[in-house]
């Protein structure tokens, strides 16, 4: 595993996004909508962290879901399945290829104590899959049943 005390993570994903001339502010699903648009600009995207230095990538999955999918991208839940299994298929794949291309130099100066990166899965909060911003606020937690069945 790691040996770093500290391990640097991506961050800002969706700023990256915008920088590179992706609008997705106003859209619901933010991120999560390349996805089924454009799914090579999120394994670039990923790869950039990756050569930026971080130790950890994480899949552009947290406003996903499969009711949110269904909805704005007028998709079937079979579809909608395979657009979360792709964002863990991005991350992982980013992530071995980036290493591929490490590990070929070793001996190199381009990535100096590299460790193999993590790919990590971003599992946004209930409110995240209402797409309203209310996992910012908490307001969902009076209309969501304590119980599970």
């Amino acid at each position: 595993m790691f040996s770093k005390e500290l391990l640097i993570f991506d961050g800002g994903f969706a700023s990256q996004l915008v920088k590179d001339g992706h609008d997705i502010y106003d859209d619901p699903l933010w991120s999560a909508r390349l996805l089924h648009s454009n799914p090579n600009v999120i394994k670039s995207t990923h790869r950039k962290f990756l050569e930026a230095g971080a130790d950890a990538v994480i899949s552009s999955s947290y406003q996903a879901s499969l009711k949110g999918f269904e909805k704005y991208l007028n998709c079937s839940i079979e579809e909608a399945k395979e657009l979360m299994k792709l964002s863990a298929k991005l991350v992982k794949d980013a992530c071995e290829e980036f290493w591929q291309v490490h590990q070929k130099d070793q001996a190199g100066t381009t990535f100096p104590g590299r460790q193999k990166p993590l790919a990590v899965a971003s599992l946004g909060p209930y409110g995240a899959c209402l797409l309203d911003c209310s996992e910012y606020r908490g307001d969902y937690v009076d209309t969501v049943a304590a119980e599970v069945s």
